[in-house]
C-alpha cells in the first residue's frame, strides 16, 4: 500500500479515467446526423443531455417585428415659415440697399412677355421690385403667398411619408418629440411651390408680377418635415439589439424524432440547433481541449504538493490523497446531478419539478471539508482551486452555480479549521447550510437571476440541505481516508481523548495510579502546549497513553503500590531497572495492538 501511495502514475491514471467520463458524460457518445427536411428518420433521436440553443428563425422574426415597431422619425421645423419669410425680406432689403437699377424693371413690369426665361430669376425679381420702387403691397402679396404654402406641412417628397400609420415628430429647437398619425394634408415640396405661385396670382398679382416673382417665391418655400433616415435606422437597430436570442430548451430524454417519421422543417431546425449546441464538445478538438484542461489542474496540484511538502513536511502522500479526494468528490457531485436530473423529471409539482433548483443541494464542499480535516486549511484552499474548474465542466460553466461552489468550499474550510469538539462537525454542517442559503438568496438577487418567491425559498432550502449533506458525507468518509493514509486528524484525536476508550478503561482498572497520573499529565501538557502555541489536543492525548505499558506490571510502579509494599525490594538493581525500562517497549506493542496512530506511539 505504501508503494502505491508513493507512486504517482496510478493516481494520474485514475484521475483521467475517472474524470473524463464524469466531465464529458454523454458527450463521448456519437451524435446522430442532422437529417434535412423531408427525409425519413432511420431511427429514434433522443436527447442525450439537456441543451439550450438559440432559435435563429424565431429570433430573426422577433427582431424584425421590433424594427418595424419603430416609427419613421421626422424633424419638424416649427419656425419654417418665420425663417422663410425672414429670408425673403432679407433678400429684398439687400436689393433695396444695393440700389438695383429701376429703369429696366419699369419697362419689364409693363410687359409680361419681356421676361426671358433665360434671365436669372433673382435678377428678374430684383429688377421688377426696383421697377415698382419695392412696393409694400407687392412684398405683402409675396409674404401672404408664402404663408399659404406653409399653412400645410411640407415634406421633400411624398415617397418619404407613409400614407397610413403613425410617425414620430421631433422638434430639435423646442426639444420635443411626439407621435401622431401621418399627416394626410402634407404637401410635397413641388406641390407647395406650385401652391405658393397660385396663391400669389390669387392675391392680385399681375401676370407680369407673377412671371417675375414666381420663381423667386418658390425658392423660399422650404420643407418643414425632414425625414431623419439615420436616426430612424439607428433606433431600429437598437430595438432589434434589445431582443435577446430566443432560446429553445431540449430536456434530457426528449424524443426529437421517431424512426420512420418524416422530418419536417421545424423538426429539422430543432435537430440542427440541438446538434450544433453540442458540436464543440463532440469534436476531437473539444475532447482534446478537455484533456488538456484537466491536465493543467493536475500539474498545478503536483507542483503545489512539492512546495507544500518542502515547507511543511506534515502529510505523507499528499498528492495521492488530493487526487483521491478530488475523484471521490467529483463522483459524488456527478451522482447527485444524475439523480436530480432523472428523479425530478417524474415530479409534476412546481417548484419541485425543476432540476436546476436541486443543483444547490449537491454537496460540492465535501472534498474541501475532507482536505481541511486531513491536511489542514492550506491544502483545503488549494483543493478548492483545483475542484471548482473541474466541477464547472460538469455543469457547462453555469456561472451562478460556480460562484455558489466557491462560497460553499471556502465556508466549509473556515468551519472546520481548529476543530476541537465532537459537535463541531455537526455545527459546521448547519453553519455551511445557512451560508449556502444566504448565497442562493444573494445570487437570485443579481440582475437577470430574479425568480418567484416560492422558487427562491425552495432553492434556499436546497442550499441548506446541501450544507448538511456535506457534514454527513465528511463524517462517513473521514475515518476511511484516515485509515487508508494513516493520517492523524483532530477527529481521531478527539476519539482517542475519550476516557471510555478500551485501552484507557483497562489502564484505569489494572493500573489506577498510572491512569490518574496520565490524566494529570495530560492536563498539564495541554496547558503547556496552549501557552506556546503547540497542538494542545495532541499533547493531551499522547500524555493519556504514555504509560499504558505499566498495566502489564502495575505493582512495580510506585503510583500503583500500596503503603508498606515495594516489590523492588526483592529484586536486584539490574532487574529493577530492566522492569522499569521495559514498560516503554511493552507499552509500544500494547498500544500498537490497539490501533493507536504512529504519532502517539512515538511519544
Amino acid at each position: 500500500m505504501e508503494r502505491l501511495f508513493a507512486s504517482r502514475a496510478p493516481w494520474i491514471l485514475l484521475f483521467f479515467l475517472a474524470l473524463m467520463p464524469l466531465a464529458l458524460g454523454p458527450r463521448l457518445a456519437p451524435e446522430p446526423p442532422a437529417w434535412p427536411a423531408g427525409s425519413i428518420a432511420p431511427g429514434d433521436v433522443v436527447a442525450a443531455e439537456t441543451r439550450e440553443f438559440a432559435d435563429e428563425a424565431a429570433t430573426r422574426e422577433a427582431r424584425d417585428t421590433a424594427r418595424q415597431s419603430v416609427r419613421p422619425i421626422y424633424d419638424f421645423d416649427s419656425r419654417a415659415l418665420e425663417d422663410a419669410a425672414a429670408s425673403l425680406r432679407g433678400t429684398i432689403e439687400s436689393w433695396r440697399a444695393a440700389r438695383v437699377p429701376a429703369q429696366q424693371g419699369r419697362a419689364l413690369a409693363r410687359d409680361e412677355g419681356a421676361f426671358s426665361p433665360a434671365l436669372p430669376r433673382e435678377r428678374r425679381a430684383a429688377s421688377f421690385l426696383a421697377g415698382v420702387d419695392f412696393d409694400p403691397a407687392v412684398i405683402n402679396r409675396l409674404l401672404r403667398a408664402l404663408q399659404s404654402a406653409h399653412h400645410h406641412r411640407i415634406v421633400g417628397s411624398r415617397a418619404l411619408l407613409p400614407g397610413v400609420g403613425r410617425v414620430t415628430l421631433r422638434d430639435p429647437r423646442a426639444g420635443r418629440e411626439w407621435d401622431e398619425e401621418a399627416p394626410a394634408s402634407a404637401l410635397s415640396l413641388d406641390e407647395a411651390r406650385l401652391l405658393a405661385q397660385r396663391a400669389l396670382r390669387e392675391a392680385g398679382a399681375t401676370p407680369a408680377e407673377a412671371a417675375a416673382l414666381g420663381s423667386f417665391l418658390q425658392d423660399h418655400v422650404a420643407p418643414s418635415l425632414v425625414f431623419d433616415g439615420a436616426l430612424t435606422e439607428s433606433r431600429r437597430q437598437e430595438a432589434a439589439a434589445r431582443i435577446d436570442p430566443l432560446m429553445v430548451r431540449i430536456p434530457k430524454g426528449k424524443v426529437l424524432v421517431r424512426r420512420g417519421e418524416s422530418v419536417g422543417p421545424d423538426t429539422a431546425r430543432v435537430l440542427s440547433g440541438y446538434l450544433q449546441a453540442g458540436s464543440s464538445w463532440y469534436s476531437v478538438q473539444g475532447i482534446l481541449g478537455s484533456v488538456l484542461f484537466m491536465a493543467l489542474p493536475l500539474f498545478l496540484m503536483s507542483r503545489y504538493v512539492a512546495l507544500h511538502q518542502r515547507a511543511q513536511r506534515r502529510e505523507h502522500h499528499l498528492f495521492s490523497l488530493m487526487v483521491l479526494v478530488t475523484v471521490i468528490a467529483l463522483v459524488i457531485d456527478r451522482g447527485f446531478l444524475w439523480l436530480f436530473d432523472h428523479v425530478v423529471d417524474s415530479l409534476n409539482v412546481e417548484p419541485y419539478a425543476n432540476p436546476a433548483f436541486y443543483r444547490f443541494m449537491v454537496p460540492v464542499a465535501a472534498g474541501a471539508m475532507l482536505m481541511t480535516l486531513l491536511a489542514g486549511p492550506r491544502a483545503g484552499m488549494a483543493y478548492t482551486l483545483f475542484h471548482v474548474p473541474l466541477f464547472g465542466t460538469m455543469v457547462r460553466w453555469d456561472v451562478p452555480l460556480l460562484v455558489f461552489c466557491v462560497i460553499s468550499n471556502l465556508t466549509s474550510i473556515f468551519c472546520v479549521t481548529g476543530y476541537r469538539k465532537r459537535t463541531a462537525l455537526i455545527k459546521a454542517g448547519l453553519v455551511l447550510g445557512g451560508v449556502n442559503g444566504a448565497a442562493v438568496l444573494a445570487l437570485r438577487g443579481l440582475p437577470g437571476q430574479a425568480a418567484p418567491a416560492a422558487d427562491v425559498i425552495f432553492q434556499i432550502a436546497c442550499g441548506f440541505g446541501g450544507g448538511v449533506l456535506v457534514a454527513v458525507l465528511a463524517s462517513f468518509l473521514l475515518p476511511l481516508l484516515e485509515s487508508m493514509f494513516n493520517i492523524l486528524t483532530d477527529v481521531r484525536l478527539l476519539e482517542l481523548s475519550n476516557l471510555n476508550n478500551p485501552l484507557l478503561r483497562r489502564l484505569a482498572v489494572e493500573a489506577p495510579g498510572s491512569y490518574n497520573h496520565s490524566v494529570v499529565v495530560g492536563t498539564l501538557a495541554e496547558a503547556a502546549a496552549e501557552a506556546i502555541g503547540a497542538n494542545a489536543l495532541f499533547c493531551r492525548v499522547a500524555a493519556y497513553y504514555h504509560d499504558v505499558g505499566k498495566m502489564l506490571k502495575p505493582s512495580y510502579f510506585i503510583e500503583n503500590q500500596r503503603e508498606g509494599s515495594n516489590r523492588h525490594d526483592r529484586l536486584s538493581p539490574h532487574m529493577s531497572a530492566l522492569v522499569i525500562t521495559s514498560h516503554v517497549k511493552e507499552g509500544y506493542e500494547l498500544a500498537k495492538s490497539y490501533g493507536l496512530p504512529q504519532e502517539v506511539l512515538d511519544i
